[in-house]
């Protein structure tokens, strides 16, 4: 973001929270804090927080409402496998290792290398708890 983008969002916020002053300071870290920043996500990530939260943004609070929209940007995107539909808000232990294979793979092959079949990934997964979850892992 350019400086005459940040002081534009400053503004929004200061019409928004009229209890705080924004200084000359506060202008220059919130500059240096957002100058990396696409200036789309940080208007939108202002307009969330504004309908949102009650007191001033710091820039680190801000800039997790940026990441919020990204996350959820790329849990919108057609690669991405969401919970199954139908069933409950969790998925089954057996979808969550395919969803996390899934996952897995697109990380490695943008690295450029490539997976390990899905029963060697399922047989590296380590399972916390009885001794029907593990052998449920080992099917």
């Amino acid at each position: 973001m350019t400086p005459i983008e940040v002081q534009q969002v400053l503004t929004v916020l200061d019409a928004a929270y009229p209890n705080t002053e924004v200084t000359d300071e506060m202008a220059a870290l919130w500059v240096n804090a957002l100058a990396d920043d696409d200036t789309t996500r940080v208007r939108n990530a202002v307009e969330q927080y504004v309908r949102n939260e009650e007191w001033f943004p710091t820039p680190a609070s801000l800039r997790q409402y940026i990441r919020d929209a990204a996350r959820r940007e790329q849990m919108a995107d057609p690669g991405h496998r969401a919970l199954p539909e139908g069933r409950g808000q969790y998925p089954t232990f057996a979808e969550g290792i395919q969803i996390a294979y899934e996952s897995y793979c697109r990380e490695v092959r943008r690295q450029g290398r490539e997976p390990r079949t899905f029963e060697q990934f399922r047989h590296s997964v380590p399972v916390a708890g009885n001794r029907a979850a593990r052998r449920a892992a080992r099917r």
